[in-house]
């Protein structure tokens, strides 16, 4: 639908886009040279994910065609995702995929969600988080040819201690688990178990081949 551009679909949310900021303002890293590979993955951090941004999103997502886009920090509770899953589908259609990883009830910083296309859908085996739950680490997993693939997504929270900030709420959960450490260690270490498991799994596929 997005990627229809003579569309009146496509026209009206062209003429809202062009109120809005100039677009080479944003942080979105592109390139001017084809792409040629098995699986297009983008990473965006959309901060908030709302009715301001969500139109742009699946239209970058459309006229790029991304296979896997991963849209970071959110603020989705597990009501707000399963809303944003709706609207998704309704604009892209119901055989692409929405995976949110909160499963939180409270709204707050943090939360990913990652939008797939339907020839990956049929591939894909399911999502991880982090043991916090607040979308600092996001992993989806697919069957590639006999193997497993794993893309997984990082976001790296910056120093601010505020109330409710995601490096507090990150120190909270390190304290009621009694994890000693820096935030940041802590994340590098999940991070770093997840990257151990998919290599052990991938070295036992192999193995059985």
């Amino acid at each position: 639908m997005y990627s229809d551009k003579s569309g009146a679909h496509w026209l009206r949310y062209r003429s809202i886009i062009d109120t809005w900021y100039d677009p080479r303002d944003d942080n979105i890293v592109s390139t001017s040279e084809p792409i040629t590979a098995d699986i297009k993955v983008a990473y965006l951090n959309c901060d908030t994910l709302d009715d301001n941004n969500l139109e742009y999103i699946l239209w970058f997502y459309e006229f790029h065609q991304i296979d896997v886009l991963f849209l970071i920090d959110t603020r989705l509770t597990v009501e707000g995702g399963f809303f944003e899953n709706q609207r998704v589908k309704e604009r892209l259609g119901n055989d692409f995929l929405v995976v949110h990883s909160a499963k939180r009830h409270v709204v707050g910083t943090g939360g990913q969600m990652a939008i797939i296309r339907p020839h990956l859908k049929k591939n894909y085996i399911g999502e991880e988080t982090d043991p916090a739950n607040l979308g600092v680490l996001f992993a989806l997993t697919f069957r590639h040819d006999k193997q497993v693939l794993t893309l997984a997504s990082v976001y790296w929270p910056c120093d601010n201690k505020g109330p409710g900030s995601l490096w507090t709420r990150l120190e909270e959960y390190m304290k009621d688990q009694n994890i000693t450490g820096t935030v940041l260690g802590c994340i590098q270490c999940i991070a770093n178990d997840w990257l151990r498991t998919y290599w052990i799994e991938r070295w036992k596929t192999q193995a059985t081949q």
